[in-house]
């Protein structure tokens, strides 16, 4: 019940994103994943008075693009920062379009590191994953270019970010991304909602210590790395 509560609120905006809340809209609860969208992988923005964050960047340029251009049926602001919330090529690849546009891209120090082991690797796991030479034109690997250890605030005049780093879980590099005006948490592959998780990474003790940490956070809305728009239940669910 609650749950079709929160949905109601979400309006679906033109182009594709859906409207959370004031300035806050991601991608949730995609319908037929496949690898030609990023196998359903979520990806949203804040807008602030000053810019735009972006939070993960799909799977390919070309599905960045996409999100690109729908961003801009919503918002014409700067896109100023593109946060990673963990190495993985469907929430990654897309870096490279971002900064054509001038943002910088932000991850925990953990995840800058896989996404260097991997970069030479990453690409050829796209096409075994059934991504072909056209979905993935003009993809290529793009660093983080900022870092941070714990904890990092990005600022957007009217309203701010929290880059939260909790430990291991879903990878050991996995980060929560807060908003806290509107007690919103996009939570990255940490949680998956009506999808099995991925578990080839993961940390499963230190990730059900980090389900605990978002389950005392004051957090009304949670965006999962894939699933519909979720709630502390769909936390607990996963922890079971």
């Amino acid at each position: 019940l609650v749950w079709h509560v929160v949905a109601a609120g979400a309006a679906p905006a033109e182009g594709g994103l859906t409207k959370i809340a004031d300035g806050v809209y991601s991608y949730v609860d995609a319908k037929n994943p496949s690898p030609a969208t990023s196998f359903g992988s979520n990806a949203g923005i804040v807008i602030g008075k000053d810019g735009v964050v972006v939070i993960d960047t799909l799977i390919s340029a070309k599905e960045a693009k996409r999100f690109i251009k729908d961003i801009r049926v919503v918002t014409e602001r700067p896109i100023k920062y593109v946060i990673n919330t963990h190495d993985h090529l469907d929430h990654t690849l897309g870096n490279s379009e971002f900064v054509k546009l001038g943002a910088a891209i932000v991850s925990q120090e953990r995840c800058k590191k896989s996404i260097i082991d991997n970069a030479g690797t990453v690409l050829q796991k796209a096409k075994n994953y059934g991504l072909g030479d056209d979905e993935m034109s003009g993809t290529i690997v793009v660093l983080p270019s900022l870092t941070f250890t714990d904890r990092m605030m990005i600022a957007l005049g009217d309203r701010s970010v929290e880059l939260i780093y909790a430990g291991p879980s879903h990878t050991d590099g996995s980060i929560l991304v807060l908003v806290p005006d509107s007690k919103m948490l996009f939570a990255g592959d940490v949680l998956f909602t009506n999808y099995h998780p991925n578990m080839r990474d993961g940390d499963i003790e230190g990730w059900v210590k980090v389900l605990d940490r978002i389950m005392s956070m004051d957090v009304a809305h949670i965006i999962p790395g894939h699933g519909p728009l979720s709630t502390k239940k769909d936390v607990a669910d996963m922890k079971d």
